[in-house]
């Protein structure tokens, strides 16, 4: 990978304020440790960003107020957990939510991802 750029991308990039919201209950009852910080600050670290705002909420309501009140303030949101297939994870919601998306299912993407489960034997 050529990581060399040029001043106006530097400059550019310089100015992106990142910042993380971990999603998840289990991260506040300690049931769950993160390591999401970690990795995604030395993944970014070479793109000349940095995460400027971490914050960690159970899976509520928080979700969508805590969203509300970081998309003023960066460029870069990363947002984890909330994939599972428990019924608290309430994350996919509650982001399209707030970006006034609808949430649809891809009949291609699912049968994808079936195959790629029963390949490696996971229900």
């Amino acid at each position: 990978m050529d990581v060399r750029r040029s001043v106006f991308e530097v400059c550019f990039l310089l100015q992106m304020r990142a910042a993380l919201l971990n999603t998840g209950t289990e991260l506040l009852l300690g049931d769950v440790q993160d390591a999401h910080l970690a990795f995604i600050a030395r993944e970014i670290s070479p793109l000349g960003l940095r995460i400027v705002e971490r914050r960690t909420v159970p899976d509520s309501d928080a979700i969508r107020l805590t969203l509300t009140e970081l998309f003023p303030r960066c460029e870069i949101l990363f947002v984890t957990g909330g994939l599972g297939p428990t019924t608290d994870d309430i994350t996919r919601e509650m982001v399209a939510e707030s970006l006034g998306l609808k949430l649809r299912q891809d009949p291609q993407l699912l049968s994808s991802l079936q195959k790629r489960l029963q390949v490696r034997k996971i229900k």
